[in-house]
């Protein structure tokens, strides 16, 4: 079935007979730009028969279409103000929607550059504490093992140290050395840089002594305790870096 359309319609009848429909249910400036024409074209057809309104002459019929003229001027008037009001209220909404727009578009942008921002920071630490554990993994295990080489020394000080095992021994000591001071200038002024330094010279001193063939005491249980403090002070190292990190700090 063909969709039936209410409309909502305004008859005017003139003095001829002739009825005028005004619909309602169109745009207030569609109606007034009517009702403005079928004013004109009355008042131009009342005045064409010579009205005078101020003599006897002027009969009933066309007071009727003076004042049907009257009554379509009154309401083109009024639906041309209807339709200001209309298109003012309309083109205030339209500016309060570009500005709340352009007012979520700057918030969105805003948190969307901080997240990057969130975001690199964090890559960054990351990086950064992945180089601090390869450097630290390595100086550690250098630690353990020059501390057991440094106490073997220690207890065969009788004879001469063969070539082949004093080379690779002075490598190790050498590269513990480098990842030592690598360590030192990542963690900066903290004490895990002081123990760093301090784990470094203790151990190439014990070494340095039984390569000499020089008598001196090696407390293994000493830098196991202070490897092992090392480890654990490392750790929670990382932890409050990233989360420092994580907040922006």
């Amino acid at each position: 079935m063909a969709e039936q359309l209410n409309k909502q319609l305004l008859i005017l009848e003139q003095e001829n007979g002739k009825k005028i429909y005004l619909d309602l249910n169109v745009s207030t400036d569609t109606t007034a730009i009517e009702s403005f024409k079928q004013a004109a074209i009355t008042s131009e057809k009342a005045f064409d028969k010579g009205v005078d309104i101020s003599t006897s002459s002027f009969d009933y019929a066309t007071g009727i279409a003076v004042f049907l003229a009257l009554c379509a001027t009154g309401l083109a008037y009024w639906f041309g103000a209807k339709s200001f009001v209309l298109t003012k209220q309309s083109f205030e909404a339209v500016v309060k929607q570009i500005k709340s727009s352009e007012n979520l578009m700057e918030t969105s942008n805003r948190e969307l550059i901080e997240s990057q921002e969130n975001l690199k920071r964090l890559d960054i630490a990351n990086e950064r504490c992945n180089s601090i554990r390869l450097v630290a993994a390595e100086f550690i295990s250098l630690c353990e093992h020059l501390m057991y080489e440094a106490k073997n020394l220690q207890n065969n000080l009788i004879g001469d140290l063969p070539l082949d095992y004093i080379e690779p021994l002075t490598q190790k000591r050498d590269l513990m050395e480098i990842n030592g001071t690598k360590l030192e200038l990542y963690l900066g002024r903290s004490h895990l840089s002081a123990s760093v330094l301090l784990l470094k010279r203790g151990l190439i001193r014990d070494i340095t002594s039984g390569l000499r063939r020089e008598s001196h005491n090696v407390d293994i249980n000493y830098w196991k305790n202070q490897i092992r403090d090392f480890k654990l002070n490392l750790t929670d190292y990382f932890e409050k870096e990233l989360f420092h990190n994580r907040k922006g700090d």
